[in-house]
């Protein structure tokens, strides 16, 4: 019986590899040391951000080599396939010829086609739920059913990317013994800047999300309006892209801050780093989002992993208190909390940090120590090869 040392070789699967706002999944895969994650996706993204790593596409087939794919299957005696079953099929493919050792799924939603490859390995399966794959279980009783019956069983672990998220998964029905926290963290740069004595100079405030409603940028747009009419030093940075674009653009114009207020568009990650260098804080407005219509949609705060890059680079932090935010943003110690949707609060909190600049280098310098203890990603991915290990000890102990 070969030792869990001899092949070290696993399976990391997500539909698309590597999502613009994901970027922490391929940082993940890059930084491990103990294992050789072969990548198994749906879609291949950005692979310009890829970093050597092993990525298989199970993408759709061109209608020829389609049909020879069913005639395959038809001959190994399972039927006519649906789509998703040869899907499952290739991918299980790929975990016989790779002797893979386990699989690890992010995004609970994704869990249909590694299961069912997995049905013949019996390998251990472990899951990563990240935020909005828990958040439509709370309003998607199909779905919910779909993880009681079919990924909580079967889950070795699910990890969560805060503790906010593992006290939802428990609330539905995941056994607590298969849920442990492990947060995503952050890179942690070598230099950061340990000195912010910026009494006379630019304010320069910065918020890395997407576009969407949940994170909340037309809220920190009208405190930013707030703020700057008492103190003109401030700019304001807004990092990402998304559906509401051209909202932003239009309330940024209505209220005469063309010059103060910068969209960047999508970044590579080293041009995100370069900014978080360069700011003197870190805020964000995310609030609990709900659109009620024939497909209601609740959105919800895990943990944002800028938060944890901004908290790595040293800055204050100043951000609503939703979901598992409080959990990287500590109330008077690394930053400030303020109510969802409070532009006020949150205005008078930024003058107050520009105001008190001693205050705003002790956030800063606590938004690293936290950033080090706990959210260095290279000390996350250890505990997680560590947490491979131990499934794998456990599993060939019992054969």
């Amino acid at each position: 019986m070969p030792s869990v040392t001899e092949n070290k070789t696993m399976i990391v699967y997500t539909s698309s590899y590597i999502a613009s706002s994901e970027v922490w999944v391929g940082r993940q895969v890059a930084m491990q040391k103990q294992y050789q994650p072969i990548v198994c996706c749906i879609k291949k993204t950005h692979t310009d951000l890829y970093q050597g790593e092993r990525v298989i596409a199970l993408k759709p087939l061109s209608r020829k080599k389609l049909r020879i794919e069913q005639v395959r299957y038809v001959l190994s005696g399972r039927g006519w396939p649906r789509s998703k079953y040869l899907r499952a099929w290739k991918l299980e493919q790929q975990i016989a010829r790779w002797k893979a050792k386990l699989i690890h799924v992010h995004f609970l939603w994704n869990g249909v086609i590694p299961l069912q490859a997995r049905q013949k390995s019996q390998i251990p399966i472990v899951f990563t739920a990240h935020g909005t794959d828990v958040n439509k279980a709370r309003v998607d009783m199909e779905y919910r059913r779909y993880l009681q019956e079919s990924v909580f069983p079967n889950a070795t672990y699910i990890l969560t990317g805060s503790n906010f998220l593992k006290d939802k998964l428990q609330e539905f029905g995941c056994p607590p013994e298969k849920l442990r926290n492990h947060y995503q963290g952050a890179p942690i740069p070598f230099e950061w800047r340990q000195q912010r004595d910026n009494t006379s100079g630019t304010i320069r405030i910065v918020c890395v999300a997407l576009f969407k409603p949940v994170k909340g940028h037309t809220y920190l747009i009208a405190a930013f309006h707030k703020a700057i009419r008492q103190n003109p030093r401030l700019r304001l940075t807004l990092v990402g892209d998304g559906p509401e674009r051209d909202e932003l653009e239009r309330q940024i114009a209505h209220l005469g801050l063309t010059e103060q207020v910068k969209l960047t568009g999508w970044l590579p990650p080293q041009d995100v780093q370069k900014i978080f260098h360069d700011s003197d804080m870190c805020a964000q407005m995310s609030y609990t989002f709900m659109q009620k219509d024939d497909n209601m949609v609740l959105s919800e705060e895990g943990l944002p992993v800028s938060l944890t890059e901004a908290a790595s680079y040293g800055l204050p932090l100043l951000t609503t208190d939703s979901g598992g935010i409080r959990e990287i943003c500590r109330h008077g110690i690394n930053g400030y909390l303020v109510p969802e949707c409070d532009s006020d609060a949150m205005a008078e909190r930024m003058l107050e940090l520009v105001e008190n600049q001693e205050l705003c280098k002790q956030f800063g310098q606590k938004s690293r120590e936290i950033a080090e203890r706990e959210f260095d990603c290279q000390k996350q991915v250890d505990t997680l090869e560590t947490l491979y290990n131990q499934i794998l000890e456990k599993k060939d102990s019992s054969l």
